[in-house]
């Protein structure tokens, strides 16, 4: 979280839509971030990662929107785990009870399997889409899971139907928060202002889009700032 916080000040990326993705060890490193730095990753997607066991047992997170992509016959990273360390790399849950573990976080209430057009038929696998949707604050779960797929980065390497980068920025791009837009009607104008006002005297509860000036406070600089915006648009 150091590093992101560093990138966000130095070069004024967005403190508001900063995610996590990453390939294996990535993927595990994704997952921590998700339970340790909830604040300030917005959202997270592992390739072929999975949930260490001390990770597992000491997180406690808000509710964090994931997206895993594995496959079924990873031979690094265990679809079902290895909770007795026998690879010798640390125990670590099987993907599904990771992904039971955010569904329960994020408290979705819906769920719907798709299958996910077979485009390349001589990679010899095929993808199932788990969508875990009616969650707390959108935050959506989503497993897809590369039946007979390996140890890779779909589209890079094993499953060519899709390409796993594209799809994770997709998961990524329904997230993304729109600072100022406080009642979230697509527009920045004096309605947000009443609405961060209305947020500051405690009629509202905070929303991270309050937040205009990104001090991580959301205040009257937060008012300042947006009418001196709305003024020169």
């Amino acid at each position: 979280s150091s590093l992101a916080n560093y990138l966000q000040d130095e070069y004024g990326f967005d403190s508001q839509n900063t995610f996590s993705t990453g390939f294996s060890n990535g993927g595990d490193m994704s997952y921590m971030l998700a339970c340790q730095a909830n604040d300030v990753f917005r959202a997270i997607a592992p390739v072929a990662g999975c949930m260490m066991e001390e990770i597992y047992n000491t997180c406690d997170s808000s509710p964090v929107p994931v997206l895993e992509i594995h496959g079924t016959n990873d031979n690094v990273v265990w679809w079902n785990g290895d909770m007795q360390n026998n690879d010798g790399w640390g125990a670590y849950y099987g993907t599904e009870e990771g992904i039971d573990f955010w569904v329960e976080t994020n408290g979705c209430m819906s769920s719907e399997n798709n299958f996910l057009p077979n485009t390349n038929t001589s990679d010899g696998s095929y993808i199932i889409n788990h969508r875990y949707f009616d969650c707390i604050d959108n935050a959506e779960v989503w497993l897809y899971e590369v039946v007979n797929g390996g140890h890779d980065w779909p589209g890079s390497s094993g499953n060519m139907d899709i390409e796993a980068s594209d799809e994770i920025w997709s998961f990524f791009s329904q997230f993304i928060s729109n600072v100022g837009d406080v009642n979230g009607d697509g527009v920045l104008n004096i309605l947000d202002i009443v609405a961060i006002v209305n947020i500051i005297l405690g009629g509202a509860p905070e929303v991270p889009s309050a937040d205009f000036n990104g001090d991580g406070l959301i205040n009257v600089l937060d008012v300042v700032e947006m009418i001196g915006f709305i003024l020169q648009g």
